[in-house]
């Protein structure tokens, strides 16, 4: 199994939902394997004299498994600003929604992620050691993380992926996997979809900032899916209630 570890220095998580506005106060908890993926493929890009295309398959093949978390407790909340618009004498109000860690409880504030199913080579683990230090957050550039490769934690998982959608299961973003990209590509052709920004590849896909998503009007992201996610409810590990 692979384990990557993420201190989130800020004590905040930072992440709005794909399918949510900013101002809707919504926070992304815990990050969707989408969003790890795509951390891990801009941090790619930001390690120096890296085997590009060795690179590109180890994260893709991370892309093809779902992973278990291991979570912090977290309280969420968000603050309110009114920023003022010039010559109209009115303001606009910005919500900032966040999961807050908790320092005062003896809790340690990291996150751990873990793919059961994927065992890293020797030169895969070199590579990701590499690429680790490069990813400098998780969501908005205010939810600062320190990573790196860890040893998978010995308590159960506080979520998981679920076999199916149930009354205690949460959706999350996930990429497609490699041996169902053809067929979903070829199904967006065949249903008229627009071909402006259609990825030719999953790494293409996965490496589209989300504005220029936004402006092709893409209202999900290209070549992802839904899956179901079950997570522990206790008094310490709140859930979101609309994630």
């Amino acid at each position: 199994m692979t384990t990557l570890r993420f201190d989130l220095l800020a004590g905040r998580v930072h992440a709005t939902p794909w399918d949510a506005h900013v101002n809707e106060g919504q926070v992304e908890w815990p990050p969707s394997p989408w969003r790890l993926i795509r951390a891990l493929i801009a941090a790619s890009w930001r390690t120096p004299d890296l085997d590009r295309p060795a690179a590109r398959a180890l994260i893709l093949r991370l892309a093809d498994h779902l992973p278990i978390y291991h979570l912090p407790p977290v309280t969420f909340s968000h603050t309110r600003a009114y920023l003022a618009q010039l010559g109209s004498g009115g303001g606009k109000m910005v919500f900032d929604a966040f999961a807050a860690t908790d320092h005062t409880a003896g809790h340690e504030p990291s996150l751990h992620v873990t793919w059961p199913d994927h065992t890293l080579s020797v030169d895969e683990h070199r590579l990701l050691t590499r690429i680790l230090p490069h990813v400098g957050y998780l969501g908005r550039a205010e939810a600062w993380v320190e990573a790196r490769l860890d040893s998978p934690p010995s308590e159960a998982p506080h979520a998981w992926p679920a076999d199916e959608p149930g009354h205690h299961t949460h959706p999350m973003w996930a990429p497609i996997e490699s041996h169902a990209w053809d067929a979903w590509r070829a199904g967006w052709l065949a249903a008229g979809g627009a071909k402006k920004l259609l990825p030719a590849d999953r790494w293409e896909a996965l490496s589209h900032e989300t504005l220029h998503l936004h402006k092709a009007a893409w209202s999900t992201p290209p070549g992802s899916r839904r899956v179901p996610r079950s997570e522990e409810h206790t008094s310490e590990l709140q859930s979101p209630c609309n994630l």
